[in-house]
């Protein structure tokens, strides 16, 4: 009899220990940057030989993770052709943010426009990375932000890029 007891006792103490976790996660707030936000304006691109290319920038935020994909315009709609995954921590009005994934369409000459991701580790996240510090950059960066009703703003190295929330 005393050891279905502890049984009971056991089952009724991780029972309870798990309705108070999850109960936690849910009383939780969902911090107010988190959503998907898209480049707000329309010059953002670069000059090739035969014109301009535009682009644009979606940026998805949540508590704890930040995923960014540039996007290029071909005929009348855009087109992954890179991205980057990775940890985000906030404190005051600062995005600490560590890339754990780089993303690329490997083979932009098939116009499948298929993002391939690598990650951290990996030979062509190990090149990336390589190409990113031989620029001057880092895995991890500061972004700082503002926020005014649907715009973001963020200064991502001595640059500002505004994002208007799209869900």
């Amino acid at each position: 009899m005393k050891k279905n007891f502890k049984i009971v006792l056991a089952v009724m103490i991780l029972a309870t220990a798990f309705m108070f976790s999850c109960s936690k996660d849910e009383d939780e707030p969902i911090p107010e940057y988190a959503g998907t936000w898209e480049s707000a304006y329309t010059d953002y691109g670069y000059y090739t030989t035969t014109g301009k290319v535009d682009m644009k920038s979606v940026l998805e935020l949540s508590a704890g993770n930040f995923t960014m994909i540039e996007k290029e315009k071909v005929g009348d709609s855009f087109v992954d052709i890179e991205g980057l995954k990775g940890s985000l921590s906030v404190k005051n009005a600062i995005m600490t943010t560590k890339i754990t994934q780089y993303a690329s369409d490997e083979d932009m000459e098939d116009e499948s426009y298929v993002l391939t991701w690598y990650k951290d580790g990996s030979t062509e996240f190990v090149f990336y990375q390589a190409l990113l510090e031989a620029f001057g950059g880092s895995l991890t960066s500061e972004w700082a932000y503002t926020l005014d009703g649907d715009n973001l703003t963020l200064v991502i190295d001595e640059e500002t890029m505004i994002y208007t929330r799209i869900k």
